[in-house]
């Protein structure tokens, strides 16, 4: 049990070394200011000898290890002089300490800092590339916690192993004093306080282990729920849920309050028990000294030095008690981001060495299957599809029918089970994914606005553009007169998430920014489902322009949409059941004309589509 204890403190400390690898000198210069803040602390202490032997008039202290030289370096002195010397020698020492203490307090919390700085780096760096089919797999509140309380978390940790170090080195100074005093006494105060120690360790480091973790719970589902809150806010109004959402906020933070409160009960044990029975064996030491002076009645003085230093003593193992506790609270988040570290590195997104150099040719699904969990239903079923360079192609199909999955397959946001997905014959596997989002844009439903300037969220991730690039992209995007009215035009803050903005002027935006990136492939993801039939028209003509030297794929819902496609692919229970032109499958009178005319596409029909035309060809 004690080699084990042994072995996690061992294995404790050299993870704490491990992760000061770029701040190690910084850290080494930290352990030797402490060690000679402490030494000072001893000096100070060792001034109390003149003192005492001036008012005893005697040199009790002359054959006292240590203590004997400054006995020998102020006998002979008249007590005035004695006395200046003393003060002169202490205030230059307190000075001194003062100033050591200064920069030590404030590595105590820069060394930190700086690891939890990098830890940040590393969390958000580790995180941001993960494969796509990570994040889905968690909550926010798990990001949460990933990115942010395991990190604050280690950074305590790192506070309390410094902590321990500083005070460590002070309790070696205040029992090398102790044995130069009494090595009886000394010894019998350390086992005293080894004793304080293990009755302290067994009644509290389970708790503060069990507590510690289940505080990390409770934080991720009250992270978790506000992240809910905030997103789903508009739903929450819509609805009047407010009295449906502040119910169960607050029992979750009751619950998280109540872990914490016990986490705070058992901490504040620490420093009141070790005072009160370190008190208590003071009182001991006090009667077995008297008794020594009736002997001896110089001792007493040494005894005073002795009490003196073992109550200065009882700080340091204070702070190292309650950095134990601390470090015992929460040494399972090392546990926990080693997790997260090995995870996301096993998730890491995969992605091919060849540069990808446009499409010449095709883009090929051939006899893709996929599912979204290794034992359900596959949503994609033997599809084999080619997409011409330069042509648009639609996809249509009942909801469900595995249209938007087909795009997340292609952005290679999964992988398929079996088969291949190929760019010019080459396997999408095979080419760097980096590059190949460079030159992809897609606009979905599911739009996602920064809180930025209109500008620079339609220059995400585009280098190089100018303003007149960016303008342009709006007009063909007719997004440009709704910019102009805004309070500060392209330069308007456009809130979370877009909020300033209804869901049409959103998806404008969206568009805007795909065509500024001038891809090879757009992908419309039923991107133009909040629009008017006006505002569709006119990027409808803008989309006319861009197909001419670009693939465009396109998840319509639109019939006006579709008739304009090269090619119509209709899925159905995630296979491919027709394709070919919008006139060519009318004129089939198979699955996709039968769809348009009973409106099984989830179509929406423009005001000038010829509806009885097309009734009377099916």
């Amino acid at each position: 049990m004690i080699f084990n204890k042994l072995k996690n403190i061992l294995i404790f400390f050299r993870r704490c070394w491990l992760m000061m690898a770029d701040h190690k000198a910084l850290f080494i210069f930290f352990v030797f200011l402490a060690l000679f803040a402490s030494i000072t602390e001893g000096v100070s202490i060792a001034m109390l000898v003149p003192i005492l032997e001036g008012q005893s008039n005697s040199v009790i202290f002359t054959n006292v290890p240590m203590l004997g030289y400054v006995s020998n370096y102020f006998s002979g002195m008249e007590e005035v002089e004695k006395l200046q010397k003393t003060a002169l020698i202490l205030g230059v020492v307190l000075l001194l300490r003062g100033a050591l203490i200064y920069i030590v307090e404030y590595l105590n919390g820069y060394i930190p800092l700086l690891i939890q700085k990098t830890l940040f780096k590393e969390t958000y760096t580790s995180l941001i590339n993960a494969e796509f089919s990570y994040f889905s797999e968690k909550t926010a509140g798990d990001h949460s916690n990933s990115l942010v309380d395991w990190v604050m978390r280690v950074s305590l940790l790192l506070t309390s192993y410094i902590s321990i170090i500083q005070n460590m080195a002070l309790m070696i100074i205040y029992i090398i004093l102790m044995l130069s005093l009494s090595w009886k006494m000394a010894i019998i105060a350390s086992i005293f306080s080894l004793f304080l120690f293990a009755l302290l360790k067994t009644f509290t480091n389970n708790v503060f282990r069990k507590e510690g973790a289940r505080l990390s719970d409770k934080s991720a589902e009250v992270a978790h729920h506000i992240y809910e809150t905030i997103s789903g806010m508009k739903l929450i109004k819509s609805v009047a849920a407010e009295d449906v959402m502040f119910p169960r906020y607050q029992e979750k933070l009751d619950e998280k309050i109540a872990t914490n409160k016990k986490l705070i009960l058992y901490q504040s044990t620490i420093t009141p028990f070790l005072t009160t029975f370190s008190g208590i064996f003071v009182c001991f030491l006090l009667y077995f000294g008297s008794q020594l002076s009736e002997e001896d009645g110089q001792w007493i003085s040494g005894l005073l030095i002795f009490l003196f230093v073992l109550m200065r003593l009882l700080s340091p193992i204070s702070k190292i008690s309650y950095a134990g506790a601390q470090i015992t609270s929460h040494l399972f988040v090392f546990e926990q981001l080693d997790l997260f570290f090995k995870e996301t590195a096993l998730r890491k997104q995969a992605s091919g060495d060849s540069p990808f150099l446009g499409i010449h040719s095709n883009i090929e699904f051939k006899d893709v299957v996929f599912n979204y969990t290794a034992n359900g239903a596959n949503i994609i079923q033997n599809v084999s599809l080619k997409i011409p360079a330069g042509k648009m192609v639609a996809i249509v199909g009942p909801s469900g029918s595995g249209k938007t999955t087909l795009v997340s397959l292609l952005m290679r946001f999964y992988d398929p089970q079996s088969g291949k997905i190929l760019i010019d014959g080459k396997s999408l596997a095979q080419i760097n994914i980096h590059d190949l989002r460079k030159k992809v844009s897609v606009v979905s439903q599911d739009i996602f606005i920064f809180n930025d300037t209109v500008a620079n969220n339609l220059s995400f991730s585009t280098e190089g553009v100018t303003r007149e690039d960016i303008v342009k992209a709006a007009k063909m995007s007719s997004a440009h007169e709704f910019i102009e009215d805004l309070p500060e035009g392209y330069d308007t803050k456009l809130g979370d998430r877009g909020i300033r903005l209804s869901g049409g002027q959103q998806q404008r935006i969206a568009i805007a920014r795909a065509i500024l990136r001038d891809p090879e492939l757009i992908i419309f993801d039923e991107a133009t489902s909040h629009l008017d039939t006006v505002t569709e028209q006119s990027i409808q003509k803008s989309v006319e322009v861009l197909r001419k030297d670009r693939t465009i794929l396109v998840i319509a819902h639109r019939l006006s949409t579709i008739q304009r496609a090269d090619l119509v692919v209709v899925l159905k229970n995630g296979t491919i059941v027709e394709q070919g032109s919008h006139n060519d499958l009318i004129a089939l009178s198979g699955e996709y004309a039968n769809m348009v005319k009973h409106q099984n596409l989830d179509l929406v029909y423009d005001e000038d589509d010829e509806d009885d035309e097309v009734g009377e060809k099916v």
